[in-house]
């Protein structure tokens, strides 16, 4: 084994033990009650600026999958009426070719599960105790 292989494999075995002793601290944090609360109520507050983003997001996909379906429309009509060019043509492939990439990334994009904060609950310190 090279001198490099030595190092790098030395290294991930470090990040490896770091990464494990990271995860015990915080498992071991959580088992507070109070910071539990704490991470469940940033949590939902995140989880919930998720959901507007996405809203607002799928707003604008809308707003412009609309107005493109309304351009290929047009030059449908222009097309059908007699209109018909190159360019015309090419443009209604265009627009075809981003209305398809708007679908698709619609119907890819989830929206992030809204969850509520929970109220502060007499059964939290309970349910750590049972954990640990």
């Amino acid at each position: 084994m090279s001198a490099l292989a030595m190092l790098v494999f030395y290294a991930l075995e470090e990040v490896d033990q770091l990464e494990r002793r990271v995860l015990a601290g915080i498992k071991m944090r959580l088992r507070d009650p109070e910071l539990l609360a704490e991470f469940v109520h940033e949590f939902c507050i995140e989880l919930k600026r998720l959901q507007e983003a996405a809203t607002t997001e799928n707003s604008g996909t809308k707003k412009k999958l609309e107005e493109i379906k309304r351009k290929i429309a047009r030059i449908v009509a222009a097309i059908a009426e007699g209109t018909d060019t190159p360019t015309l043509r090419q443009t209604l492939i265009s627009l075809e070719g981003e209305k398809a990439e708007l679908e698709r990334n619609t119907l890819v994009s989830r929206r992030p599960v809204f969850l509520k904060p929970p109220p502060p609950d007499r059964r939290l310190p309970r349910l750590v105790s049972e954990s640990q």
